[in-house]
């Protein structure tokens, strides 16, 4: 005999704040946005395998989803992280073997050393060819990704200065997994990448950096409260209330005023200006021309308490 199956009439709901969509749809990742969605059905948790099956993702794709929720505060990751996948070790043959009949490698070759301009070591040769056989990544697509490359290292460190093969090959997993397969994909996410430069730009000024360049944990905050949803302007606020508090750029002490501020869903000047509350200390400042209490009249009460205990 069949089993008879009792299920509830309707489903529970999985609810998505306005605020917390806003920030999905103004990332445009959607490997993230299914993630996040995921994680709400399941109750807030997953699994490496259990996800990857269930969203038909690989582990690579699953962690740079991850980060991105992270980075917009959607997601706490705890513990430490799975090792990066690498490229397949390819040796001379296998090389030529696979090359012999495609001419497309010999060209992407050429190309790319023509930007590096100069010819590319043996083991240079494998990790380009990783990326555009393991990585399956159009010529057209590697050759925009490696220019990115050589323009962002020029930009850190000074004209003619070259990355080196294996930070082309961790940007290479990047674009990757975030299926930038491309040449439209390619060009709208370093759009994104140049909006997101000239908003830093602006941000390093609000908190009067100049003279320098960014360090990596001081980046990865501003990039944090960017995909938050702050501008210069809001972030400016958060950096006069840091320094009147601490006398100094305080980096920690910033981030949460700008995360208490995004969890009240305050992120501009307007918002936080009228919806913003007093910290404690100032909550219970004397107001101006308050009066200090009557010291003798609480003396003669006391002395009247005293007499009235004593009949």
């Amino acid at each position: 005999m069949n089993e008879v199956r009792y299920t509830i009439a309707r489903e529970q709901a999985v609810v998505i704040s306005a605020a917390d969509a806003d920030r999905l749809l103004s990332r445009g990742d959607a490997a993230a946005a299914l993630l996040y969605i995921y994680l709400l059905r399941r109750g807030g948790s997953f699994t490496m395998d259990e996800a990857s099956k269930r969203l038909g993702m690989s582990s690579a794709q699953l962690r740079r989803a991850a980060e991105a929720l992270s980075e917009m505060g959607l997601l706490e990751i705890r513990g430490i992280p799975e090792p990066p996948e690498e490229l397949p070790e390819y040796s001379t043959e296998q090389m030529s073997e696979r090359t012999i009949d495609s001419p497309e490698f010999s060209s992407l070759t050429a190309e790319v050393q023509a930007l590096f301009g100069r010819v590319l070591s043996g083991t240079e040769l494998k990790l380009l060819f990783g990326i555009y056989d393991y990585l399956a990544l159009p010529p057209e697509v590697i050759l925009m990704l490696v220019s990115h490359c050589i323009e962002r290292t020029e930009k850190r460190l000074g004209p003619g200065r070259r990355p080196s093969m294996r930070s082309v090959e961790r940007e290479a997993y990047a674009w990757a997994n975030r299926e930038i397969t491309t040449l439209e994909a390619a060009e709208e996410h370093l759009r994104y990448l140049q909006k997101l430069d000239s908003e830093t730009e602006k941000i390093k000024s609000a908190l009067g950096i100049q003279g320098r360049s960014l360090s990596s944990t001081e980046r990865k905050y501003i990039e944090d409260w960017i995909a938050l949803g702050f501008s210069a302007g809001a972030l400016e606020l958060a950096y006069d209330r840091t320094v009147l508090k601490t006398g100094r750029l305080q980096w920690k002490y910033m981030d949460s005023i700008v995360r208490s501020w995004h969890g009240k869903g305050l992120h501009t000047p307007e918002e936080i200006a009228a919806g913003d509350t007093l910290p404690p200390e100032r909550r219970n400042t004397k107001p101006a021309g308050a009066s200090e209490p009557d010291r003798g009249g609480i003396e003669r009460m006391e002395r009247l308490m005293n007499r009235m205990k004593k009949d």
